[in-house]
């Protein structure tokens, strides 16, 4: 009878608003402006009576009424209709201005009810139809489609999505006409990016690429948001993530045929009919397409680049505009990626209109930055393929190779550009386009050198040899400019000069090796520059770090040479060179942005283990180190112990606490490269740098452990003493699996872990806990171990450390240990990490748990939430504790690991609950707790959890009292609540202060939930579901909330009568009243009335015992 009703009250809706639909309403003369108003109030009743209605449960009723103006259909089994859909795209297009908006609010009201439908049809598994085909593409988009027409268009016999997504399309790109109103295009987008990329994601993608170019900012927004390149227009990464990739199903072949291929004069307009806005969302949406986690080198890159090929084409020579200048620049993207792995990409570069020749053009005019540097990358990638430029019988000879590439021309036209640098006729872009071109065009030839035939052609060989030292140096002389675009062009140029994909770096030239030494002097002016006090600039400091740690890799075979002459000695001036990044840890461009710490690390890293193995002429490779620093001695020393002597042995001991402190992301750096490596292939356990690691291992975690409890220390600085320790637990799993490294390893360095931390495996306890006894024990053995001359570190941190620096990680130590799993101390402190460094796509892999941990249980954060899963229910009051830690600092890092563990927000609201009798019981045992802070973290604790609970959620049961706790294994509710306010009165009169206030946080809390409790009224069903229950379910859920409510106020009015009221603390006291007034007022009569004449005469006593003394004087 209600569907009925209100089908009715749909039908009798759609009726009235059919005629604006169709365009068909006539306007009143002006001198009818009542009448005006009339229609425009029902035409507004209307649209609030379809809103209602597609947002109430009649919206899901299996006959699907709202969908076709209230006509009801025969059968439960009937298809979804279109009709309504149809009418109110038709308002939004047709209504007057003052009723758009509510024209489209329905409109979002009915896209919600069939999202909702197409949820109920795939999670019950309603009779879903086999695969149909596309809609057909030369059908007319922009033909009226009438609610005649579309209510024939009806699935068959059984619901099913793929049909109503057949019907929707035509709709869709009706609505999305140019010519449409706004409102119109808008809901377009909405519908397709909300409903049918769920039904039909292909021809759904054709839409939104479409709407793209839409000259409304919103409508492009949404459908760059749906496509999911809103943020990634124009970036270097094309390589993204699942959440990135619209869909990991959809094959990407599919994707090109229905953008790329067909007929140009198809009624859906493709790429080549797209707006040029258009075009550059779709081909960066492609890119992201093909390069997704899912299908990575998974598609065929050939139309695409073909694609792209023809776009440059079609504007060669032209002046752009801004917005083809975005295109241009996606093209050159395309072409820089996809010619950097697929020799397909290449040789349809070679055979093009837009070839070699107009790319190198490009790359040193063209107006956009972005297009010189990608065209001068795309370059760089076809000169290295040789296959590409002989004829295939032979292996070509490295003259014949440079006289094949025209290499030779390429480099004079950028050597000529760069010479300008000191001239009155610079060109800054043809100088940032020359320095990206000439880095290509070194290392391509370098790399040619090292694999190419013996030379016949000698003469242009030498040419060759002579531009590209030149090039180097020209490089190296613009690194210090004033204008910063070429400062960086020059510094990026030389990390794009001498970068390399091996392990070992390629062997320097000697006839590179004064023009490299010039290069490497001028770095080292250029660090110093600009990380002094007067010159300081964080960019273009990171941009030489990178620079200068490819570079002293580089130069690694030439260390020991020295020039004859003037010229500039190559073995000095790579060590000046090292000093200079030293130099920077700690220094005035250092405290202006801390990350370059671990730009530092990376690049002494690089420069440690630019070779991995062999014997140095130095001869001092197996020396052990001197109790001091040497400055002749580390000079002399190979660069893997290089690094870690100047390190250990003179930063970390600097009084500067900001030098300190820089060096544990350098540390980072550098052990994590080894664990890094290690666990990725066995074979780089040999390589002399990670056996220097590893052979200070314990230097490493004992810095780590310092540097973690310093009190100066910033958040990069503990975080990376987190990562390192985690990784100098992979870098020993790695050592074990290689049988390099025993068990015995692996405990020694827990050990001394969790001593730092005021734990060990013997006591599962709180980590702010030591009994006398094991107290007594600790010094037996500290007493032992010092007879024998062995290094101690003091329980409760490391040597002369406070116990408070390192609170949070006694906690997580505590959580490790109660699980009995020591090595989840690891990820739970790579969890607790969260500084936005650890987010940058270069770096979010390298310092992963998975990388760092390897072989030792390194798994995602994904993975290792699913891993504590099982434990979570001891896990959860100690990590809720924690967060509650009086301790701002331990709050904080507790706080970052909870919401990385759980997720946090409904998440975590949603793992309490699960777990939430453990956690109340826990916490309350720890609010009696000896130690203040435990206390005061639980009762903080307790006051975030029990808000909005109900008796059922606290564990049911009937009136129970008798609180005698060693009798008691299952509290019920009443035992829980009693509990609660007994931890509450007794924090309100603690002796420290930070215990005080939260107790009286959690007395306002236990207060609101106590009279939330008495109150029959209130309901702990949601709204939302409240609405959809029967009078009989309702009735039912009425009386079982007025029973609940008659324990609870007879539980807590006795309490609070006989305890509460009798409190020595005036404050608790007074919280007691409050509470006892509320539930007075809320309470039933009868549940107040065997409690009557006590209740009133403790309030009267109450209200005596708070008088002010000098009122009693008076009386």
């Amino acid at each position: 009878r209600l569907r009925q009703i209100l089908a009715r009250a749909m039908a009798g809706t759609c009726s009235i608003l059919a005629p604006t639909a169709s365009g068909e309403s006539s306007s009143p003369s002006s001198n009818s402006t009542r009448a005006a108003n009339i229609q425009i109030e029902v035409r507004n009743s209307c649209y609030g009576v379809v809103s209602t209605l597609a947002r109430s449960k009649f919206s899901v009723d299996t006959h699907y009424a709202v969908f076709d103006c209230g006509k009801t259909a025969e059968s439960v089994s009937a298809a979804i209709s279109t009709s309504t859909a149809v009418m109110l795209f038709g308002c939004a297009a047709n209504e007057a201005d003052v009723l758009r908006p509510r024209a489209t609010s329905a409109l979002d009201a009915l896209l919600g009810s069939y999202v909702r439908v197409v949820e109920v049809i795939n999670q019950t598994g309603h009779t879903k139809a086999s695969a149909q085909p596309t809609p057909n593409a030369d059908e007319n988009p922009w033909a009226t489609l009438t609610a005649t027409t579309a209510s024939q268009q009806i699935l068959s016999d059984h619901v099913s999505a793929d049909a109503l997504a057949r019907s929707l399309f035509p709709l869709m790109w009706t609505a999305s006409n140019p010519k449409k109103s706004k409102s119109s295009r808008i809901g377009a987008v909405r519908w397709t990016a909300s409903l049918l990329l769920g039904l039909d994601k292909v021809n759904a993608v054709h839409l939104l690429c479409f709407l793209t170019g839409d000259e409304d900012m919103t409508v492009s927004m949404i459908a760059k948001q749906a496509l999911r390149v809103d943020k990634t227009l124009g970036e270097d990464d094309v390589l993204c993530t699942k959440d990135s990739a619209v869909d990991d199903t959809v094959p990407f072949e599919e994707l090109v045929h229905i953008l790329l291929i067909g007929d140009t004069e198809s009624p859906r307009p493709k790429y080549a009919r797209f707006h040029v806005r258009a075009q550059t969302a779709t081909i960066r949406f492609l890119l992201q397409q093909l390069y997704s986690e899912d299908s990575l080198y998974g598609g065929d890159c050939s139309r695409l680049v073909a694609t792209a090929l023809n776009s440059l084409a079609s504007y060669k020579g032209k002046t752009l505009s801004r917005e083809e200048t975005d295109l241009i620049d996606e093209c050159s993207i395309v072409l820089s990626t996809c010619t950097s792995n697929s020799r397909d990409a290449r040789k349809l570069v070679i055979g093009s209109g837009f070839g070699t020749a107009d790319l190198s053009a490009q790359a040193l005019t063209s107006n956009s930055s972005k297009t010189r540097r990608h065209f001068a990358l795309a370059m760089g990638h076809l000169y290295e393929d040789q296959s590409l430029w002989g004829d295939g019988s032979q292996d070509l000879s490295l003259g014949s190779w440079a006289k094949s590439t025209k290499l030779l021309f390429s480099a004079k036209a950028c050597e000529e550009s760069l010479h300008t640098l000191s001239g009155t006729n610079l060109v800054v872009g043809q100088v940032h386009g020359a320095a990206f071109l000439g880095a290509a065009c070194v290392r391509a030839f370098r790399l040619a050198a090292e694999s190419s035939n013996p030379d016949t052609n000698a003469k242009i060989v030498d040419k060759c040899w002579e531009r590209i030292a030149s090039i180097v140096s020209l490089l190296g002389e613009g690194l210090a400019h004033a204008d910063v675009a070429i400062g960086n062009a020059c510094s990026r140029g030389l990390v794009v000069a001498f970068s390399y994909e091996s392990r070992d770096a390629p062997i320097l030239n000697g006839r590179l090796f004064s023009a490299f030494a010039k290069a490497l002097a001028a770095l080292n002016g250029a660090l110093k520059r600009f990380s002094s006090i007067d010159h300081s600039d964080a960019t273009r400091a990171g941009s030489l770090i990178e620079a200068a740690g490819l570079l002293l890799a580089a130069s690694t075979s030439g260390a020991g040479h020295t020039q004859s002459g003037t010229e500039v000695d190559l073995g000095p001036t790579r060590l000046q060179c090292v000093e200079a990044l030293f130099a920077i840890l700690g220094s005035t461009v250092y405290r202006k942005d801390d990350e370059l710490a671990l730009s530092v690390g990376e690049a002494l890293a690089r420069y440690a283990d630019a070779l991995g193995s062999g014997e140095w002429s130095t001869g001092k490779d197996c020396e052990e180190w001197p109790e001091k620093y040497d400055e002749v001695y580390a000079s002399a020393l190979p660069p893997h112990r290089h690094v870690l002597f100047t390190l250990f042995q003179r930063d970390l001991a600097a009084s500067n606490p900001l030098k300190r402190n820089a060096c544990a992301a350098a540390l980072l750096a550098l052990v994590g490269h080894c664990a890094r490596n290690a666990n990725a292939d066995e074979s780089s356990i040999q390589r002399s740098f990670v056996l220097e690691v590893w052979k200070h291992l314990s230097l490493f975690q004992q810095a780590f452990l310092k540097l973690l409890a310093d009190p100066k220390s910033k958040q990069l600085s503990r975080e990376s003493c987190c990562k390192g320790l985690a990784a100098c637990r992979g870098l020993v799993a790695a050592m074990a699996a290689s049988d390099c490294s025993d068990a015995q390893d692996v405990t020694v360095l827990n050990d001394k872990l969790l001593k730092a931390f005021g734990q060990t495996t013997n006591y599962g306890g709180s980590a702010m806990m030591e009994t006398e006894g094991e107290a007594r024990e600790r010094r037996n053995t500290d007493n032992d171990m010092a007879g024998e001359g062995v290094d101690r570190t003091d329980v409760g941190g490391a040597a002369g450390i406070s116990e408070a620096s390192l609170e949070a990680y006694k906690e997580m130590a505590a959580c490790a240990l109660s699980l009995n799993q020591v090595d989840v101390l690891y990820s739970l402190m790579i969890l607790s990490t969260n500084h936005p460094v650890w987010s940058v796509s270069t770096m979010k892999d390298k310092y992963s748990a998975r990388a760092l941990l390897g072989k030792a249980n390194g798994a995602s954060i994904e993975e290792i939430r699913v891993s504590l899963r099982p434990h979570l229910k001891n896990l959860v009051p100690k990590l809720l504790r924690a967060c509650n830690d009086p301790s701002k600092m331990t709050a904080t890092q507790m706080n970052v690991l909870w919401v990385a563990l759980t997720g946090g927000g409904s998440e975590s609201r949603a793992l309490i609950s699960e777990h939430l009798l453990s956690t109340i019981d826990s916490l309350i045992k720890d609010a009696g707790s000896k130690l203040w802070k435990a206390r005061a973290g639980a009762c903080g604790a307790l006051s975030d959890v029990i808000v909005g609970r109900s008796w059922n959620e606290l564990g049911g049961g009937g009136v129970e009292v008798d609180d005698e706790g060693i009798f008691v294994t299952s509290p019920t509710a009443s035992l829980r609540l009693i509990r609660l306010w007994k931890v509450a009165m007794r924090a309100i009169d603690d002796v420290r202060t930070p215990v005080r206030e939260r107790g009286e946080a959690l007395g306002r809390g236990v207060k609101a939930l106590t009279i939330r409790l008495c109150d029959p009224t209130s309901t702990d069903t949601p709204e939302d579901k409240d609405i959809f229950l029967s009078d009989l379910q309702r009735r039912e859920k009425e009386k079982e909330n007025e029973t609940t409510a008659e324990y609870a106020a007879t539980v807590s009015l006795g309490w609070l009568v006989k305890y509460g009221l009798n409190q020595a603390c005036a404050e608790a006291t007074g919280i007691c009243i409050s509470t006892l007034l509320g539930i007075v007022e809320v309470a039933k009569p009868s549940t107040l009335q065997p409690v009557l004449s006590e209740l009133i005469g403790s309030l009267l006593m109450a209200m005596s015992g708070l008088e002010p003394a000098a009122l009693n004087y008076l009386q």
